[in-house]
């Protein structure tokens, strides 16, 4: 769970059978209007926040504590704002930047593999399908944008 304007994450265990929650932990963060978490697997998590010129955070468990660190290289310029990220079946991150469009960097968010900033200024979520067609919701035109940019996965 991600409170905003406390910058804190909380943890949590729920008990499928009682529907009971029992706390288990927090994580201080960077900044404080989180945005959003993608969930890569179950020992990392992607961060986005709604601050200007945050980059990606991830969170990511070694078996022992959760570790916050960013990815300075997605770090946004001017007044814009990565507002959430999605994973490709190539593992390549996709960002949803608000005042810009989209960007697509490698798995680790170091390299920068192509930018799109046709496509709108207002984006700020994104779903990607397995056959790499595209929704895009465009918060400033209130629309939700389709696109098939016929991008395929090479290894």
């Amino acid at each position: 769970v991600s409170l905003q304007y406390s910058r804190v994450i909380l943890f949590y265990s729920v008990n499928l059978t009682t529907g009971k929650f029992q706390y288990n932990q927090s994580i201080s963060l960077a900044y404080n209007l989180v945005w959003s978490l993608t969930k890569y697997n179950d020992t990392f998590i992607y961060i986005c926040f709604w601050n200007t010129g945050a980059p990606v955070y991830t969170l990511s468990y070694n078996g022992i504590s959760w570790i916050v660190s960013n990815l300075t290289a997605t770090k946004p310029t001017g007044s814009q704002v990565v507002a959430q990220v999605a994973i490709d079946s190539c593992e390549r991150l996709w960002m949803a930047v608000y005042g810009y469009g989209i960007q697509i960097y490698d798995k680790t968010g170091q390299m920068l593999l192509g930018s799109w900033s046709t496509i709108s200024t207002g984006i700020d979520t994104l779903l990607i399908l397995d056959t790499y067609e595209l929704y895009a919701g465009d918060y400033d035109n209130n629309k939700i944008l389709y696109f098939a940019p016929n991008i395929q996965c090479i290894v």
